[in-house]
């Protein structure tokens, strides 16, 4: 209320506040490095296996209609560690779940196609869309769009998917919706 002090009681307020962000960031970031995830068990994996897993996860937890575009043969082998393709999967479906919540017709489709020796999946959802500015962000550890979680779904799916010489990217369209594409080696 009129303080003569406030600006300068207010700078260093917020210098003091973002210097204990960055040193909660700084904790976080060394108790993960410390942490580490459990070293991936190399098998081989039939891939519609561990994707259906996952979808009974969501069957009846989400308003999205979760429809699966097959373009591939019975069974397609990859060589991976299975519980990190059902936590690979649940982090992509729980993503495009999140991202249509407000979605009155919402739809994610996942697309399986074989191309050039690998196997290509798109997780495409209906939702929002990844606005431009965050983009680049999306697959960096602590980073969140969300008021919950630590922001490391996406970076631990990156970083497993590049343990077995997989890869992952996206495209995003403001109002239209998100794909997220994994590209893995098929054995």
């Amino acid at each position: 209320n009129n303080d003569e002090d406030f600006n300068t009681r207010f700078e260093i307020f917020t210098k003091s506040f973002i210097q204990q962000i960055d040193n909660l960031t700084n904790i976080a970031n060394e108790f993960a490095n410390y942490a580490q995830m459990p070293k991936t068990k190399l098998a081989e994996i039939n891939i519609k296996t561990a994707l259906l897993a996952s979808l009974e996860l969501f069957k009846n937890n989400t308003h999205a209609v979760i429809k699966i575009i097959d373009e591939t043969s019975e069974k397609i082998t990859v060589l991976g560690d299975h519980d990190n393709f059902i936590s690979i999967f649940n982090n992509l479906l729980s993503n495009a779940i999140q991202a249509t919540e407000q979605i009155e017709q919402a739809q994610i489709n996942i697309h399986l196609s074989i191309t050039k020796e690998k196997l290509l999946l798109k997780f495409e959802d209906n939702g929002a869309g990844i606005p431009l500015s965050i983009q680049p962000q999306i697959f960096e550890p602590s980073f969140t769009t969300k008021n919950s979680g630590m922001g490391l779904g996406l970076a631990i799916v990156k970083s497993n998917l590049a343990q077995i010489g997989a890869d992952i990217w996206f495209e995003s369209t403001a109002n239209k919706g998100t794909t997220f594409y994994v590209l893995i080696p098929i054995i």
